[in-house]
């Protein structure tokens, strides 16, 4: 999850849209959550010849977005937590699909 590429089917990403509130750094593992919890099968491949970055500047080190980032991280467990609790019934696949 440390690359941004990603590859999905456009029906997925339809159906989980609405469900995704994270816009930030925790958006791949809240997709990716939601999409195993909704049957949808997560294969991962192998990117060859990723390359360094050529423009812009890294931010991962910055000591605000890094608060932000354990905030949503923590909104998120707090939503999962709170989804188990209403909702005991797992969300069934919709058509056999896979996500990505």
């Amino acid at each position: 999850m440390d690359c941004a590429f990603k590859l999905m089917r456009r029906s997925v990403v339809d159906q989980l849209k609405n469900e995704i509130s994270s816009g930030g750094a925790t958006f791949s593992a809240e997709f990716l959550v939601r999409a195993k919890r909704s049957g949808f099968t997560i294969v991962e491949v192998p990117i060859n010849g990723h390359r360094p970055r050529v423009a812009g500047n890294p931010t991962g080190a910055n000591l605000r977005v890094i608060g932000r980032a354990f905030k949503e991280l923590l909104q998120f467990r707090l939503d999962l937590w709170r989804e188990g609790r209403t909702k005991m019934q797992p969300s069934v696949n919709r058509g056999g699909e896979t996500a990505v």
